[in-house]
């Protein structure tokens, strides 16, 4: 079922970690996020 994308007749295991996901961006929001997050964490070492 699970190759199919059949996951409403299935358990999904997801943990402790799912109360941590607040939303699903896409990839390029993902990237933009890490980038800018990237560029905070350089700027602090250059000072």
């Amino acid at each position: 079922m699970f190759d199919e994308g059949i996951v409403d007749k299935v358990i999904l295991a997801c943990g402790q970690g799912i109360g941590l996901t607040h939303d699903i961006p896409t990839l390029k929001e993902l990237f933009d996020r890490m980038a800018e997050k990237a560029e905070h964490a350089l700027l602090r070492f250059s000072d």
